[in-house]
């Protein structure tokens, strides 16, 4: 199962750079195995942790396993994680993460897009 994180610099602070700067100059420097993508990768693949499923951490370390970092792409790879993620509606031990759930990508932006948008716009401003 994959999970995509690209392109969020659409919204919030980030929207400033976008204007001055254009889209294609933003990526063409945040492009596919690029410093700040790599930077933007393990970023939220750190920022997803606390929302994904976890009872062995299989699912979690599946991540690290997979994911190819500045890819733009966060891969959970088990049988059970298209499963998890596509079922909100289990219920989840929340013994190990206590925001554990489905859809945990969705889930961690809705609570921390403010605090994403700065260190994006922060990327950003350190490339130009």
């Amino acid at each position: 199962m994959k999970v995509t994180t690209k392109n969020l610099f659409r919204s919030g602070f980030a929207d400033v750079w976008l204007t001055f700067y254009g889209e294609e100059q933003i990526n063409a420097t945040f492009g596919k195995g690029s410093r700040p993508q790599k930077a933007w990768d393990g970023y939220l693949m750190n920022e997803f942790r606390p929302y994904v499923p976890m009872e062995t951490g299989a699912l979690i370390n599946s991540a690290v396993l997979n994911t190819i970092i500045g890819s733009s792409e966060i891969v959970y790879e088990t049988p059970y994680a298209k499963r998890l993620y596509y079922n909100p509606q289990y219920k989840f031990s929340t013994a190990a993460n206590k925001k554990a759930g489905g859809f945990w990508d969705r889930r961690a932006m809705n609570d921390r897009l403010e605090v994403w948008n700065t260190f994006y716009a922060k990327l950003i401003a350190k490339e130009f």
